[in-house]
Formats: C-alpha cells, structure tokens, sequence
C-alpha cells in the first residue's frame, strides 16, 4: 500500500503537536533512575544461566533524565554501552521533513531527547530511500505500507513502551487500526531474540534494542520492565550480541525461579551510512558513527 506523504503545512502543524507532547510528558513523567544489573544482594544462590558471564558496570557519564551510560563487559572484558531509556519517539522523514534539514544533534534538541539513533529499517536505492514497515509515529502513518514478519514496538504517550512480533498479532489489520485511533507509535525492527525464538546468523550489527524483566527496586519481588540501547565497540555477530545479551540472565538455583531475563532483542541499523547515534552526557554531546544524509529516513530519540 502506498501511503500519502502530509503536503507541508500538515507536516508542519504535526511536528509542532508532537514536540509539545513530548515537552509536557517530559515535564510531568516521573522518571526515576534505575541500576540495570538489577538488585541482587538481598538474594542468595543466583545462577547465571547463559554460556557467558556478561554484566553491566556504571560509567560517570550521566544523560539529563540521570540516568548513567553502563559499561558492557563479557567475560571481562568491555564489549560496549548500555543507555538505559524510558520512552521513545520516532521521527521520519516523511512526516517531518524539515527535522531532517540539520544534524542529527538539531532533532535531539529539538524533541529534548538524551539519546538518538536510526532505526532498523531502511529500503531503496539512490535518490530514494524510505522507511520501512507499516508504521506509525503518535498515530500518523508512515513506512511503506508493508507488513513485515518481523518485531514490533508499541509505544503509548511516549512512555509506555511494549514489545512484541507481526506472529503474535492475529489481525494486524485491526490492530494496527486500534493503534492509529489511540495515536500510538509502531515501528518494526528486525528481531534475533524473542522469548527464546531466536535466529541464528553470523550476520554483523552495531547496535541492539533490548527488553529484559528485572526486579523492581521498591519490591525485588515484582519484576519490572529494563529497556535499552546496547552500541557494540565492534560489530558484532548476531550470535554473539545473543550471548552477550543472554549472559545478563540469573536465576536462583534454589526455586529455579528466573531473577533477571531477557525477553527481546531487536536490531537498530549500523554502518557508516544510517549507523550514526549521539548522547548527551554530561552536558555535551557526544557523536557516535557517520551517516549519509540523503539516505537517512528516521530516527528515534530516547528519553
């Protein structure tokens, strides 16, 4: 399906609605920050129960919502970076048209972001490139209109971020139509890791959007949604950013009950055409990777 491009005042009266959205979520969101490699002191006999040992170990470079950049190390070694998020919100080319006259660092501080990248979903050839996917950005269409059997994000009012797969909606037809009407955000990205379906490829990636249930620090009984962009210092195979990911896992070896878990691994593209990413981090930012303008088709800023 073809959809229709928003002539430009359209374009213009939406990006203007979606800044201010994000301004007043921001204002009002109560965004506390979380230590990603999860409480475990009170809990005696964990396991680790992936073929590696991977952990988190907190840098001193703090994004503006305080959150902290972590380090990556498997087996001891530093493998990358964990930016932890807690909403998201996608911009396109498409539907924004006048964002992508600048830098990447103008649409971050444009939209008041902590963190941008592209997604994972990018087709065409020279002179045009487009997003794929059927998607959506706060219920405005966007993507190239097809429904790939790939992994789904959900986001509601930029903050409730939900992640699923094309196989896991029945109609998507209907589902997507809810998601319009309710002016939610969907964009598909490919996915490696998914509740233990995984896709074994020696194919390489920079970059990772990871979702993973770890206790909830006011009640280690209860577990709560950990969400974030892992960038590899090197690309890194499929199999292997699943390793490393999965190495985060713990359980106790007493009730065999899982304390920490990764539930999904989606790629965000790379290389030196859509890989490039910035943070701002300790009131600087920092650019990441290079990129080709003319076939940049979206990004997503982290909050």
């Amino acid at each position: 399906m073809k959809i229709e491009k928003p002539n430009k005042t359209n374009s213009d009266h939406r990006s203007i609605s979606r800044r201010n959205f994000f301004k007043k979520a921001l204002a009002g969101a109560a965004v506390i920050a979380m230590k990603p490699d999860v409480l475990l002191s009170n809990i005696s006999n964990i396991i680790e129960t992936g073929s590696v040992h991977t952990e988190f170990k907190k840098t001193s470079e703090m994004f503006p919502n305080k959150e902290f950049v972590w380090g990556v190390e498997s087996e001891g070694k530093r493998v990358g970076e964990f930016w932890p998020i807690h909403g998201i919100n996608l911009v396109t080319k498409e539907t924004d048209p006048e964002l992508f006259e600048g830098e990447i660092a103008d649409i971050q501080k444009e939209l008041r972001g902590s963190a941008t990248a592209p997604d994972g979903m990018t087709t065409g050839s020279v002179g045009s490139y487009e997003m794929q996917g059927k998607s959506l950005t706060k219920g405005i269409e966007c993507g190239d209109g097809v429904v790939y059997n790939y992994g789904i994000v959900v986001v509601e009012n930029g903050f409730n971020i939900s992640f699923t797969h094309n196989k896991e909606i029945p109609n998507f037809d209907e589902y997507y139509e809810n998601a319009k009407e309710e002016k939610k955000t969907l964009f598909f990205l490919p996915s490696i890791y998914r509740n233990g379906n995984f896709l074994a490829s020696q194919n390489v990636i920079d970059k990772i959007l990871i979702r993973r249930d770890v206790p909830d620090s006011k009640d280690p009984t209860k577990k709560k949604a950990q969400i974030g962009v892992i960038l590899f210092d090197t690309l890194t195979t499929y199999d292997r950013a699943r390793e490393i990911v999965l190495g985060l896992d713990r359980e106790d070896q007493n009730t065999n009950q899982s304390i920490s878990k990764t539930t999904h691994i989606y790629v965000l593209d790379g290389g030196p055409k859509w890989g490039q990413a910035i943070k701002e981090v300790n009131g600087k930012v920092e650019t990441k990777g290079t990129r080709d303008k003319e076939v940049i088709t979206n990004y997503l800023v982290f909050y």
